[in-house]
């Protein structure tokens, strides 16, 4: 069950950063702090999923 959480953290942690990159590369700095952006919007959302899930994995695993 741990690494189940574990792998998807992990996973939400990638997508943000991807996401974030695309957004940089595609519309420059501007947008990293419009949240108005798609782009923004979602890395926000995986973030926070990576937050919650990150937590839940260290809750489990001790």
């Amino acid at each position: 069950m741990e690494q189940i959480v574990f792998l998807s953290a992990m996973l939400m942690l990638g997508i943000s950063f991807v996401l974030t990159i695309a957004a940089i590369l595609s519309n420059g700095l501007k947008v990293l702090f419009d949240l108005t952006s798609n782009y923004m919007r979602v890395a926000v959302f995986c973030f926070a999923i990576y937050i919650i899930s990150f937590s839940a994995y260290l809750v489990i695993a001790n």
